[in-house]
C-alpha cells in the first residue's frame, strides 16, 4: 500500500501538504484547486488506503456523528423522517464524516449506548430529532460540552436546534387562499395542547386572517399521537374524521381550507369523497406537510417542511460544534418554508356558478 511519503514524492510536495489534504486538515492554507487535485489523483493511482484507526486515534476525532432515533423506530422507512436522514447524510458526506444510528445494545437502552458511545469517544457529535427527546434526560448528553443538535424542535432550549418556521408556513398558505379570491379559510387540525407544532400552525393561521382581513374557522380533533405511537397516522385520520362530521355545518360552508399535516388531508380528501365535494372547485385546500401532497389526486398544494434543509443545517451546526469548539447555547434556527402551488387550489367560484 502507498504511503504519504511516496505520493508526496510523485506528486511534488511535502508530506505535510498530502497529510493535510487527504485528511482533510488544510484549515486556512490556501494549496490550490489544482495541487489538491493533483494530490487526490496521485493518491487514487496508487492506491492509497488511509489507515482509518490511525487517523482517528492522531486527531482525536472519530469522523462520526451519532443519530438517536429511539427504540423500535421503523422512522428510516418512513418518508417523511428519510429526507431528514438524508439531508443529514449528504452534509457529512461533505465533510469526510460518517452518520450512524444509535440503537440500544447489550441491553442498554439507545439513551445509554449513546452515552458510552460518547465516553468511547466513537462519536463526535450527536444528532436527536425531537421526537425522540421526549422521554431523555437531555443535560447528561451536554456534559464536558459535547456537541449535541436537536432537530425539529418546536420548544425554545439551552440545547441548539433547528425547526421549520411552522407559523410563517401557514401563515403563507392562507396569504395564498385570499390572493384566490377566499375571504373565509377553514383550519383543520388537531388541538394545539397536544402539541407544540399544532399551537404554532394554529397561531400562524389565526395570525395570517387577522392580518388579512379574511374569517377563520376552525374544526380541531382530540386526539393527537406520539410520533413514534403504533397507528399514528390512523389514528389521526380517524380522529380528524370524527372532528368533521361533530362540525358538518362548519365544514359545508367552508370554500378554502387549510390543513394540519397529511393525516388531516387524508381526512379531508376522505370527506370529500364521501360527500361527493369536488376539489378545487367546490373547495380550495392546502396542507402544511409535502411528505404525500404530491402524490393526492389531484395534488395538493403545500408548505414544506424543508426536512432535507433542516438536516443539513443539524449536521453543519454538530460539525461545526466539534471541529472549531463553537458554542451555539440557546441557539434556534428557522427555517423558511416555501409554498409549492399545485392542482388543488383555484380562485374562489360563488355557489350556483
Amino acid at each position: 500500500m502507498a504511503t504519504l511519503k511516496e505520493i508526496a514524492a510523485k506528486a511534488g510536495v511535502s508530506v505535510g501538504t498530502v497529510s493535510k489534504v487527504l485528511n482533510n486538515r488544510m484549515g486556512d492554507q490556501q494549496f490550490g484547486a489544482d495541487c489538491v487535485a493533483k494530490i487526490k489523483q496521485t493518491a487514487a493511482d496508487l492506491g492509497y488506503i488511509p489507515n482509518y484507526h490511525a487517523r482517528s486515534l492522531k486527531s482525536g476525532t472519530s469522523y462520526t456523528v451519532g443519530m438517536l432515533l429511539g427504540v423500535g423506530s421503523d422512522v428510516l422507512w418512513n418518508d417523511y423522517w428519510a429526507r431528514l436522514v438524508g439531508g443529514m447524510m449528504s452534509a457529512a458526506r461533505k465533510q469526510n464524516y460518517h452518520l450512524i444510528n444509535i440503537n440500544g445494545s447489550d441491553g442498554q437502552s439507545p439513551m445509554e449506548t449513546a452515552l458510552r458511545f460518547i465516553k468511547e469517544q466513537r462519536i463526535d457529535a450527536l444528532v436527536i430529532p425531537y421526537y425522540a427527546s421526549f422521554d431523555l434526560d437531555l443535560h447528561k448528553f451536554q456534559q464536558d460540552n459535547f456537541p449535541v443538535v436537536l432537530a425539529l424542535n418546536p420548544n425554545e432550549s439551552q440545547i441548539p436546534s433547528v425547526t421549520v418556521d411552522d407559523a410563517g408556513g401557514v401563515s403563507a398558505l392562507v396569504a395564498h387562499l385570499a390572493g384566490l379570491g377566499h375571504d373565509e379559510v377553514l383550519w383543520l387540525g388537531p388541538q394545539p395542547k397536544h402539541n407544540p407544532s399544532s399551537q404554532s400552525r394554529l397561531k400562524g393561521f389565526r395570525s395570517a386572517c387577522k392580518k388579512l382581513g379574511i374569517k377563520g374557522h376552525e374544526i380541531l380533533s382530540q386526539q393527537y399521537p406520539k410520533a413514534d405511537q403504533k397507528d399514528s397516522r390512523q389514528n389521526s385520520i380517524n380522529a380528524t374524521l370524527m372532528a368533521i362530521d361533530k362540525n358538518l355545518e362548519t365544514f359545508n360552508e367552508s370554500r378554502a381550507v387549510v390543513c394540519y399535516n397529511d393525516a388531516t388531508l387524508y381526512a379531508f380528501y376522505q370527506t370529500c369523497q364521501r360527500m361527493g365535494i369536488s376539489i378545487p372547485h367546490d373547495k380550495s385546500v392546502c396542507v402544511f406537510d409535502d411528505a404525500q401532497a404530491a402524490y393526492m389526486l389531484p395534488a395538493c398544494t403545500s408548505a414544506s417542511h424543508m426536512l432535507s434543509e433542516i438536516g443539513q443545517r443539524v449536521m453543519e451546526i454538530a460539525i461545526d460544534m466539534h471541529q472549531n469548539k463553537k458554542k451555539y447555547d440557546n441557539y434556534r434556527e428557522l427555517i423558511p418554508s416555501t409554498v409549492v402551488v399545485r392542482e388543488s387550489t383555484t380562485a374562489r367560484v360563488d355557489k350556483g356558478v
